[in-house]
């Protein structure tokens, strides 16, 4: 009877036993372990993307897929900072050739034997050869209104562009209703672009009508990267479809086919939880191990002393072929300190720091002693990005808009002018950035003076704006001359009341929000935390209903001119929604110096039309630098920003990771990466001891569970 009883209640029970064991001694998000044949990369996402058609996203997320994948005429060289360019798809960096009628050729000559990752868009599924006019189909998307690239404007510069976005406005509503017609077949008929010209397989011309260096800049992210047109024609979803396939899409947005160094893996896709991307085995690196490209090498020698400190750079990796990394996981995360805790447990190879552990991983500002006793890593990057507070320039009550909507106001202009500029130089003066980058970044940023961020051509570190000193003495000085002493409205006998918009509701937000109207509200002002959804504040944005706002501005290149380009007035979110300049700001004096300096390189010295105070034009010779400080102190005065701060990008990285360096432009590097995965291994296991409280616990309820059993049976044979 014992016996029976025992072997009725021991499996389950051993069973359920096995589980709690098994369950409480790993945290792994990827359980399955690594495979043996593959050298891995563990990484986390926080949302799915949602675009991946390299014309359309405009992301840092998904620019991380998407360098991945496809391949441009240039990119960045891995270590250099200033950033430098270099071919990547190009076998040079062309020089400007000046032509005819002040028209610039630039001279692409291509790479050859580059094939696209194998894909069921081709005939028999195997990625075709690369050619020029894949480049040239890729232009002709960017000018296409269907596709909604978000920077067609930027390629308005290259001879013909402009117009031929207007022949295909007037296509598309000719094919209006045809869903059969192909793209490819619209760019056919609407003919070739005159700026954009394909001398043979293997050579692209490019030529603008007028000087423009920074097309040199776009021609290096992925909105013109070698695209093939069958997988725009063949990826399209039909109609009463989804655009995906259980979990692989059939929609091109969702279904990148390029060149790169690796491809998604979609029979592992899942953009909920789980994006594997694995070697492409068609890259052209590793088809050519003896190629000499940048592209596809290790460069030969360190950007600076750090890269050797924190071997980004190793004397064995020099000059060798790239992609050591044969496979990359991704694990949503959508909360940052689990993602942080599988970081220390070595089960992700490089993290941020959440605000909530920055005292664990950093002291003094350096690594902290346990994070060194495991061996990671600290790098602190300056990130080529401004935040602000903004005004709207077109409002009556704090702007300078080109005409005042009150008739009363109107006829006061100037003394309404200078009386809005002074209350926007009050509210400037009396933010405090340095206690803002103390209390939210963790000391993670450096206070803005003006939206010019370190490391962009312009960038003084000595420049001090008079009115971002954190001064409440000089604010409430300004105040008083704007005609508001004590923050008190004549007009109304009450507190000035302003509003500042927002487009996140969430607490800490909040938190975050009412810390810059506090400072306000010490000067006397009333300013009303208006906090919606995003898209409800995307529509106060777009129709002007909004007085106060924050916002921020991540490079697209190394340029000042893509970061002053943000106050230039016919940028003016008024004039279309997508708009860049989203204070409305209008000013002729910084618009004539924006345009002196746009289109020049950094040692040009130019005639610039300079206003005397009599009103007569002169021009003068003014060199680069001399234009964008003009430029800083006509925003400076006006203040149309508030510039707050650029973040300084804090990572770590484990020490099985080497050749890794932080990079000021977002992406997806990882063919740049060596592994040691022996290594790592190691790692987990000592990080990660077996936790037998669940076998002790297990043990002692098999126990009691059997006591009762004995007992009774002990009775039974009495």
């Amino acid at each position: 009877m014992l016996k029976h009883l025992i072997a009725l209640c021991l499996k389950p029970l051993l069973l359920a036993l096995f589980l709690a064991i098994f369950c409480g001694c790993s945290n792994s998000p990827y359980p399955g372990g690594e495979a043996e044949d593959d050298i891995t990369v563990y990484t986390s996402f926080e949302d799915p993307p949602k675009e991946l058609d390299p014309q359309r996203s405009y992301t840092t997320s998904e620019n991380e897929f998407l360098t991945l994948c496809y391949e441009s005429l240039l990119r960045y060289e891995y270590l250099e900072r200033p950033l430098k360019l270099v071919p990547e798809l190009a076998t040079t960096v062309p020089k400007p050739e000046p032509e005819a009628n002040d028209h610039i050729r630039y001279r692409f000559p291509l790479e050859k034997g580059v094939f696209y990752a194998d894909d069921e868009c081709f005939p028999d599924g195997k990625g075709r050869e690369m050619t020029a006019y894949d480049f040239e189909f890729a232009f002709k998307r960017v000018a296409d209104p269907k596709t909604m690239c978000p920077v067609y404007t930027s390629f308005f510069h290259v001879d013909g562009f402009e117009e031929y976005r207007e022949k295909l406005e007037q296509l598309r509503d000719k094919y209006k209703g045809d869903d059969d017609i192909k793209d490819s077949a619209i760019y056919a008929e609407a003919g070739p672009i005159p700026g954009v010209q394909v001398k043979g397989d293997h050579e692209l011309h490019v030529v603008l009508h007028n000087a423009y260096p920074q097309i040199l800049y776009w021609l290096a992210m992925r909105f013109v990267c070698a695209i093939p047109h069958e997988a725009v024609d063949y990826w399209k979803v039909p109609d009463g479809d989804s655009d995906f396939r259980g979990y692989t899409p059939i929609e091109f947005s969702q279904r990148p086919v390029g060149t790169g160094p690796y491809r998604f893996d979609w029979d592992e896709y899942n953009r909920e939880s789980r994006i594997v991307m694995v070697e492409n085995e068609n890259w052209w690196g590793a088809m050519y191990p003896d190629r000499n490209s940048p592209a596809v090498r290790f460069p030969e020698k360190p950007g600076d002393d750090e890269d050797v400190a924190f071997r980004a750079w190793t004397p064995e990796a020099a000059g060798q072929p790239l992609r050591q990394v044969t496979r990359i996981e991704w694990y949503i995360e959508k909360e940052a300190l689990p993602a942080f805790s599988k970081f220390t447990q070595g089960y992700y190879d490089r993290s941020g720091i959440p605000k909530d552990s920055f005292g664990a991983a950093v002291s003094s500002d350096n690594i902290s002693p346990q994070m060194a006793e495991r061996g990671i890593r600290l790098s602190k990057t300056p990130e080529a990005n401004c935040y602000y507070i903004g005004f709207n320039m077109q409002d009556d009550a704090l702007g300078m808009p080109l005409k005042f909507k009150d008739p009363k106001l109107e006829a006061e202009r100037e003394k309404i002018l200078e009386r809005n500029r002074k209350l926007r130089q009050a509210m400037s003066s009396a933010f405090d950035s340095d206690e803002f980058i103390r209390i939210f970044l963790n000391g993670r940023g450096i206070s803005a003076q003006s939206p010019l961020p370190p490391g962009i051509f312009g960038y003084d570190e000595d420049y001090k704006n008079p009115y971002r000193q954190g001064d409440m003495e000089l604010a409430k000085k300004l105040l008083t001359e704007a005609g508001y002493e004590g923050g008190i409205d004549p007009e109304t006998g009450k507190p000035l009341k302003l509003t500042f918009s927002a487009g996140d509701t969430s607490t800490q937000s909040r938190t975050i929000y009412n810390f810059y109207i506090d400072f306000w509200r010490e000067l006397g002002i009333d300013v009303e935390l208006e906090a919606v959804d995003y898209i409800e504040f995307q529509k106060k944005m777009h129709d002007g209903r909004f007085q106060i706002f924050s916002w921020g501005w991540f490079q697209d290149y190394p340029d000042p001119e893509n970061f002053l380009f943000l106050l230039y007035g016919p940028n003016s979110g008024k004039y279309n929604e997508r708009n860049p300049n989203h204070t409305w700001y209008e000013s002729a004096e910084y618009d004539r110096y924006f345009k002196a300096m746009e289109t020049i390189g950094n040692e040009d010295i130019v005639d610039v039309p300079v206003v005397n105070d009599a009103g007569k034009t002169n021009m003068v010779k003014m060199s680069r630098k001399q234009i964008i400080d003009k430029c800083e102190e006509i925003i400076q005065e006006d203040c149309a920003w508030i510039p707050t701060f650029h973040r300084v990008k804090y990572v770590l990285t484990h020490d099985w990771i080497s050749q890794v360096k932080t990079q000021p432009l977002s992406g997806g590097y990882y063919h740049f990466y060596q592994v040691d995965k022996e290594k790592r291994a190691k790692a987990r296991i000592r990080w990660n001891k077996p936790i037998l409280w669940p076998l002790a616990v297990g043990l002692l309820v098999l126990l009691l569970f059997l006591i009762p059993g004995f007992i009774t049976a002990s009775r039974e044979r009495r």
